[in-house]
């Protein structure tokens, strides 16, 4: 896994770095800035054309999705974010672990079992199972959606 190769060149113990990712993850997540966490990508307009003097061709404007999405799309993604962002930590931690990065469940129970953090004010994070998660996620998505107002009437 990526903490051991850290914890080894870093000459540290592997279960203290995972314990510094994980306080990392949550203090992130509690600020809303996971997102700090996907590194910005670059891409390279001067590589387009193949580089032996060819011309560029314009086919590859294609690959620039800022110009392909409709105001409509825009709207509806603006809406997103400001609907994302009223989501409590705990709900844009289990949406995103489990929608996003496509995580299995177990993992992300065991994540929030390791970091203490309950689904529910009634049942500690240690006693939490999968049947409560797949609920929790699915009232995250629904309330996501009515929040960013692109559920269906």
């Amino acid at each position: 896994m990526l903490f051991r190769s850290i914890a080894q060149r870093l000459g540290r113990p592997e279960d203290e770095v995972d314990a510094l990712v994980q306080r990392i993850v949550v203090e992130l997540t509690r600020r809303h800035r996971l997102h700090l966490l996907d590194p910005p990508r670059e891409v390279s307009l001067s590589g387009l054309g193949g580089g032996d003097g060819e011309a560029v061709d314009d086919t590859h404007q294609a690959d620039l999705p800022w110009e392909d999405q409709s105001p409509e799309e825009r709207d509806a993604q603006a809406r997103l974010r400001q609907a994302w962002s009223q989501l409590t930590a705990v709900e844009q931690f289990v949406l995103e672990a489990m929608l996003i990065e496509e995580q299995d469940a177990e993992d992300v129970l065991a994540a929030l079992r390791r970091l203490d953090i309950p689904l529910s004010k009634r049942v500690p994070a240690a006693q939490t199972d999968r049947q409560q998660l797949y609920y929790f996620r699915r009232k995250a998505v629904v309330r996501l959606a009515r929040l960013s107002g692109l559920e269906e009437a």
